[in-house]
């Protein structure tokens, strides 16, 4: 089956201005890569500061979420990992300058001290 990732993009963004965490993280990923969609290093990193903010909100709760949340993350370890990610890849965006911020080897290691201890199996990985 041959996948249509612009197809996919289009789903993603629908659930992700719904609040998923996991679509946002994935958003980011195709803009950031250019798969699917333009290439937009701003554009992901838009949609990275939503999954931090949503993640925020997941991780610093309880780590449950309702409705469709549940559909892509069955427990609080699945909000730990994509949250994780996120900054992750904010972190790397700092480190390189992507998308038009200035290069700040400081906020990329406070970006990746944050996602090693928003789920610290991530560090093993």
């Amino acid at each position: 089956v041959a996948h249509d990732l612009s197809k996919a993009f289009a789903c993603y963004k629908v659930a992700a201005e719904g609040g998923n965490l996991s679509c946002m993280v994935q958003i980011a990923y195709l803009l950031r890569d250019g798969r699917g969609v333009s290439k937009n290093e701003r554009e992901c990193l838009k949609w990275l500061r939503k999954a931090e903010k949503r993640g925020r909100e997941l991780v610093d709760g309880d780590g449950t979420a309702s409705g469709a949340e549940h559909a892509w993350h069955l427990d609080a370890h699945g909000h730990q990992m994509e949250y994780s990610e996120c900054l992750n890849m904010l972190s790397q965006a700092h480190f390189n300058g992507d998308g038009g911020l200035t290069p700040s080897v400081r906020l990329g290691i406070e970006y990746l001290q944050r996602a090693l201890e928003a789920c610290p199996e991530y560090a093993t990985e």
